[in-house]
């Protein structure tokens, strides 16, 4: 009977994936299944992920063989698809788990023809789905393909060996259902790659730390390098290292150790703890229980000192994420720049995502040339993988597309991914449009975190769970209508409007710090895109001058309409200050407010017929920080209408064309 060992309180999935592995080994190994079989969990791993790693051992021949592995969660997805693991076993995996079991074969090779279709209309591009092949070829020798057998070779080859033998079908399920599996080893992780731009791995800290710790003891010099205002941070860790040379000596003491011309030990055993680094026992007098006592002591005086200990961690942090920003640019600005041709790809195939997220993109380049292939846009490209929401469009489907599977990962999705098809019609109009924005939506996130290593819509992401909630009530009590939609979308797109202006503000300088040239992959998709918004504010400007709306006094709307962007601000400077006469600041309010937008809506239109003079004579040459303005104008606009917003207290996006096109962009 096998014997499992677990961490106690991880009796979730990743621990039945762990499991499930430990099967694979005793398989692999070719063990007697009723052979004693365990599995520790041993440490967190030293990267952006925090992978559990774990130990698997299975009593084999009367010893004890080993070998590791490690998992960690993929994304946050919402309870309607499924949950993806990062696996390293051998190879690098994708371990994908229905939200619904399966248990039914057929249905499950249906489910992975579903996606290798979508993959089909994307080649060449890189498009990983799952395949039984990946398992199968661990286990079940006797199916085993030629050398030169394709892809599809062997998985035909598998599925009629699983066909004649149901009993190794059981190597697909975990915990009694099918599960899905995708090979990584040959690609990177977009999630992974941003967080190694960033330095956010705990090694570059680590060695950060053991390389410039030296500089606590002179805080001047702590200062040069950490920045103005921080000298205080190595006086603040001098008194904790009193504290613990201290509890060195204590330990040291009563053991008869002599600590006379150890002090530069200390210093080197305190940093390394500083790195979260273990020294080797190298001083032979001290006993293994000696070393453990020394081990117990930081973590208890960095726990008493915790703000010190934090502040400390912080700076260090931050002059790193600084340095690796000025290092990095260039690989930002080759990542949006393929960002960008991945979305143009998309449109030209009609494909919608609509989970689009750094967990799901792969990086295609060079293996042997990571990361330094990052720094031009040229040398790799972005592929994907777990394409389990995409749908494919036609023309033909304009007016009845599919049903998708409903749901999105909260950070990176829109209210619009949580209804069907024929609402979104009756609400929003082109449910195209709509499949197609929200991968933009997606997008906007993924850039601005390519650039800022943090979330943009951090709080808005936080309403997703209860608009959920909203929904289910309204479907379950049948009186979900257009009215309650618009109340969800006004409450969502409020805090979106407004996280967006006010992160973007704080980010400017960082934004516009990483340009961006269209590629030629981009340009007609850009082209398309800006003369639609040309189109859009020409009769928008149109349809508001036949409506002659209240304007304030002699202003005329034909002098409105020809008058130049500066020459409407020098008027509304002149009527806001006419003084204090509250009855004719009163009548003048609204057609001011108009006027403001006006101006706003003229001005990005003339810089969107400079964009294409420049896309058809030369390069067009944009920052991230426009790049995010322009693209979330259009997706705010379509998602949330205007005859939405009539009479309600919503920041216009429009606001922001003052800052999007000023022109002072940082080179």
């Amino acid at each position: 009977m096998t014997e499992y060992k677990h961490t106690p309180g991880n009796q979730d999935t990743s621990s039945a994936i762990t499991k499930y592995f430990l099967e694979i080994y005793r398989q692999q190994l070719k063990a007697s299944r009723q052979s004693p079989a365990e599995c520790h969990s041993i440490e967190l791993s030293e990267d952006s992920r925090k992978r559990r790693i774990y130990e698997l051992r299975v009593l084999h021949e009367n010893e004890w063989k080993s070998r590791r592995m490690a998992i960690a969660p993929l994304g946050d997805g919402s309870g309607s698809k499924s949950r993806c693991y990062y696996v390293i076993y051998d190879d690098h995996l994708v371990v994908k788990v229905p939200p619904v079991p399966i248990s039914d074969f057929s249905v499950y090779t249906n489910c992975i023809h579903a996606e290798q279709k979508v993959a089909a209309r994307l080649r060449p591009r890189v498009c990983i789905t799952p395949s039984i092949s990946v398992i199968m070829k661990r286990v079940f020798l006797a199916c085993h393909a030629s050398v030169n057998a394709s892809h599809e070779e062997r998985e035909a080859i598998y599925f009629n060996c699983l066909q004649d033998n149901p009993e190794f079908q059981e190597y697909l399920k975990i915990e009694g259902a099918f599960v899905f599996f995708m090979d990584l080893s040959k690609y990177f992780m977009l999630a992974d790659v941003i967080g190694g731009m960033h330095g956010r791995h705990a090694e570059e800290l680590s060695e950060e730390i053991i390389g410039n710790g030296g500089l606590v003891w002179t805080p001047l010099e702590f200062g040069g390098r950490y920045g103005k205002g921080t000298a205080d941070v190595a006086e603040k860790i001098q008194s904790l290292y009193r504290e613990y040379e201290t509890g060195l000596r204590n330990i040291l003491g009563p053991r008869n150790v002599p600590v006379a011309g150890m002090e530069y030990k200390f210093h080197e055993w305190f940093i390394h703890d500083l790195a979260g680094k273990k020294i080797q026992n190298d001083e032979k007098v001290f006993t293994a229980e000696t070393r453990a006592e020394f081990d117990r002591l930081f973590p208890v005086l960095s726990r008493k000192n915790h703000p010190v200990v934090d502040r400390y961690y912080q700076t260090v942090r931050l002059f790193i994420r600084k340095k690796a920003f000025s290092k990095n640019k260039t690989k930002m600005s080759g990542i949006i720049i393929n960002i960008l041709d991945l979305l143009a790809f998309l449109k030209n195939r009609n494909v919608a995502l609509r989970d689009f997220k750094p967990d799901n993109i792969l990086v295609a380049g060079d293996t042997e040339k990571y990361p330094h292939f990052l720094s031009s846009a040229d040398a790799f490209s972005l592929g994907l993988i777990d394409v389990e929401t995409a749908i494919l469009l036609d023309s033909a489907d304009n007016e009845n597309p599919g049903q998708p599977i409903l749901g999105g990962t909260p950070l990176y999705a829109t209210p619009s991914q949580l209804v069907a098809n024929d609402f979104l019609a009756q609400s929003l109009g082109d449910v195209r449009q709509i499949f197609f924005l929200q991968d933009w939506y997606a997008a906007i996130v993924i850039i601005y975190n390519v650039v800022t290593d943090e979330h943009l819509f951090k709080d808005t992401a936080k309403i997703l769970p209860v608009i959920i909630r909203a929904i289910q009530k309204a479907l379950r009590e049948k009186n979900f209508s257009d009215t309650i939609f618009k109340t969800i979308s006004r409450s969502f797109w409020q805090n979106a409007v407004s996280e967006f202006s006010y992160n973007l503000t704080r980010q400017e300088r960082l934004l516009k710090a990483v340009s961006i040239v269209i590629s030629k992959r981009s340009e007609p998709f850009f082209m398309e895109f800006l003369q639609e918004e040309i189109q859009w504010l020409t009769d928008w400007i149109s349809t508001q001058m036949e409506a002659r709306p209240n304007f304030p006094a002699e202003i005329d709307h034909l002098q409105l309409m020809s008058s130049s962007v500066q020459q409407i601000d020098a008027l509304l400077a002149e009527r806001r200050n006419q003084g204090n006469d509250p009855v004719l600041a009163i009548r003048q309010k609204a057609g001011i407010d108009f006027v403001t937008r006006f101006r706003d809506r003229k001005q990005r239109l003339e810089e969107y017929r400079k964009m294409i003079v420049s896309l058809e004579d030369s390069a067009l040459q944009l920052n991230a920080f426009v790049i995010l303005n322009i693209f979330f104008i259009r997706v705010f606009r379509v998602m949330y209408p205007e005859k939405w917003r009539t009479g309600e207290n919503i920041t216009d996006v429009d606001g922001f064309g003052d800052v999007i096109f000023r022109g002072d962009e940082v080179n």
